[in-house]
């Protein structure tokens, strides 16, 4: 199939997936008991569109894990919600198919040029000409895939053990993490004749930037009539986020925080792009002045990633606290939202003490506190002082423009009203505490976790949604002036905003086009196609081995990050129609530092480790090379990887039936006989 049928035929696949989204998401919404206020056609657009992603990911995942997963919260929260805002004569079951039809019919030109836009943009990357069209995406994505996988098809939602959720039962249980993408890419895998990893980079992400910009239109249809111009430039702002400069990588306090620009579609921040949806919503109900809503809303996130739940639910706490100074909720409303956050946080630790994992050598919250105290004194203090003081001027520096656009709209002369700028300096105010709570928690969170930093930086999607929703509401505001003065500034406003978001968008183009070489020089298109046909074309066990060559193991980096990726090996694999994953069979072969509980913990977890672990319980450990040889033949795997000067047990090459070698990466694919 050519590169331009292929791309074709995704595209439609894409467009029907989308609409049948909306569809699922428009009869809920209309069938929800509770009283809808007049809502224009984009802002009921972004609603069922949001309700149509928690409905499938909702329901997939409690299937696929008897009911042991995050996503139950949804649920419970939501009959607090129907508990609070019921009302019968609500429940509209009259014409619904008629007015279903009406809504697609209006809407489907937006719906194509929309999804045709954003499923273009991941397509440029992911696709390509020639005799192989699929480029294997950049590694944090690859990551992405492999955990949907195993959560999909082991129905053990945790990130911690994956493969060892398949060998052994010890590793079974839930951990927090983000899984709602991750599911709704299981559910695709499952139901769709396309391969997993396509799944995830051209209709997972694309649905989430379809769902967001669905979301702008509705801010800008709240402030007034959305114009052609307006459906545009959302198009652009969408891409909002931190300037980050090649420059910046001369300076210490700078360098490699590119990561912090965030915008929706970047290399580094595309994992964010699910909150965008949730946030937009939650913003949206604030400006309603529908609060209760937009706070059950904003606290949903940390269903959907374990990297705002700290500074979110903090947050949240802190300014329910406060209320009586800024006054955005009523009585009535304070009462509910404690008895809301009170059951939710309830719920959120229950989940995680009935259903996680329950292994002893697992990293669990009391070693991590454990590990902290025992660190502590006074130069850790002054560490972790330092660690959030820079971290958040680092953040200041790359957003500093548009916290100065901020600071001139809400506190100097504007023309938006001042109830409106109440309400922006409420949110704005809210945001500070989240702000503040996560970058204390992911200072600490970052001595044991080397991921713990994330507690921060998962919460800019925050910061740029809120740039953009003053931003809409300035642009809808604007009215001509005699006063020269004032037009010029607010065009060269309108232009750096503009600028700054092509600008990031040019910037993603130039990673993902960096990226994307990168891939292709990872191995001949040969090889890969060769190894994906036999793969799609036999039935082989999915689960394979791999083995690392001697300059692989001399210059493999043994940081947490070098680590957490031996958990999956085998990037050559993925394109694959079925999942197929290698236990890496080298792992004694490395010197692995385990003296940090983490390193300790993740070391503790791979598959033959556990192997060797049981053989020398029993007496039945001969030696390393013996176990290598005794697990391929115990677990009755089919394939090996051997990378480059990588050596196979001599018992094992007796039994070589089939093998490609690829003369760029120096790898070898290795099928055995039965």
């Amino acid at each position: 199939m050519g590169i331009a049928l292929l791309f074709t035929k995704y595209y439609f696949l894409f467009l029907i997936i989308t609409s049948v989204f909306l569809s699922a998401g428009f009869i809920t919404y209309r069938l929800l008991p509770v009283r809808k206020d007049p809502s224009g056609n984009y802002t009921v657009l972004f609603y069922s569109m949001l309700l149509g992603l928690i409905l499938c990911v909702t329901v997939f995942s409690l299937i696929r894990t008897a009911g042991h997963s995050v996503n139950i919260l949804f649920l419970i929260t939501a009959v607090l919600l129907l508990y609070r805002y019921y009302s019968k004569k609500d429940f509209e079951t009259e014409g619904l198919l008629k007015y279903l039809w009406l809504f697609l019919k209006k809407n489907f030109p937006l719906l194509i040029i929309s999804t045709l836009i954003f499923f273009s943009y991941e397509a440029v990357w992911f696709l390509k000409s020639g005799t192989f069209h699929f480029v294997i995406p950049f590694v944090d994505y690859v990551d992405m895939y492999n955990i949907s996988q195993v959560i999909t098809q082991t129905g053990q939602e945790n990130n911690k053990y994956l493969l060892s959720n398949y060998y052994y039962e010890a590793f079974h249980g839930i951990s927090p993490y983000h899984y709602f993408e991750l599911w709704l890419n299981g559910f695709f895998s499952t139901v769709l004749p396309v391969p997993g990893i396509a799944t995830l980079m051209l209709f997972v992400y694309p649905l989430f930037y379809v769902t967001s910009y669905f979301g702008l239109l509705a801010i800008w249809e709240h402030y007034g009539k959305v114009t052609c111009f307006k459906a545009a430039l959302s198009f652009v702002i969408l891409f909002t986020g931190g300037m980050y400069f090649e420059f910046y990588n001369r300076y210490e306090l700078l360098k490699w925080y590119g990561g912090l620009v965030g915008n929706i579609a970047h290399v580094w921040g595309k994992k964010s792009a699910v909150l965008y949806p949730f946030v937009i919503a939650s913003f949206l109900f604030f400006i309603k002045g529908k609060n209760v809503p937009a706070t059950f809303l904003l606290l949903c996130t940390s269903i959907v990633t374990i990297g705002v739940m700290p500074g979110i639910s903090g947050g949240i706490f802190l300014f329910l606290l406060l209320n009586k100074w800024h006054k955005t909720y009523t009585r009535e409303d304070i009462k509910f939202l404690y008895l809301l956050f009170f059951i939710f946080f309830i719920a959120f630790v229950g989940i995680y003490v009935l259903w996680g994992n329950k292994n002893a050598e697992s990293l669990g919250f009391g070693q991590i506190i454990s590990d902290f105290f025992s660190a502590f004194d006074t130069s850790l203090l002054k560490t972790l002082f330092f660690r959030m003081f820079f971290s958040e001027l680092r953040l200041l520096i790359i957003f500093s423009p548009y916290l100065l656009f901020i600071v001139i709209v809400l506190f100097k002369r504007s023309n938006i009203t001042y109830e409106k700028i109440k309400v922006f300096r409420n949110i704005l105010i809210l945001l500070l505490l989240i702000f503040a709570i996560g970058s204390i928690t992911g200072t600490i969170a970052s001595i044991n976790l080397f991921s713990g930093g994330q507690f921060f930086t998962y919460l800019i999607p925050l910061l740029i949604i809120y740039i953009m929703l003053v931003f809409t509401a300035w642009q809808s505001n604007i009215t001509l002036s005699k006063n020269s003065r004032i037009v010029y500034i607010n065009v060269l406003i309108f232009l750096f905003f503009v600028g700054c978001a092509i600008y990031n968008i040019t910037n993603n183009i130039r990673l993902q086009g960096h990226y994307k070489e990168q891939s292709l020089n990872l191995y001949s298109e040969t090889y890969l196609k060769d190894i994906t046909t036999y793969l799609n074309s036999h039935e082989l066990n999915p689960l394979g081995v791999c083995f690392m060559g001697n300059e692989d193991i001399k210059n493999y980096p043994l940081n947490a990050y070098g680590l957490t990726g031996l958990t999956f090996s085998g990037m050559s694999i993925k394109l694959t129609n079925q999942f197929n994953a290698v236990s890496n069979l080298s792992i004694f072969d490395l010197d692995i530092d385990t003296n940090t509980s983490f390193n300790k913990s993740l070391f503790k977890s791979f598959e033959f480790y556990n192997f060797i672990k049981q053989q020398k319980a029993t007496n039945s450990y001969i030696s390393t090379d013996q176990s290598k040889s005794d697990f391929i033949n115990e677990h009755s795997i089919d394939y090996a990887l051997v990378y480059r000067d990588g050596l196979l047990p001599e018992a094992l090459k007796e039994r070589v039936a089939t093998s490609y070698f690829d003369s760029i990466s120096g790898q070898s694919f290795i099928v055995f006989n039965k």
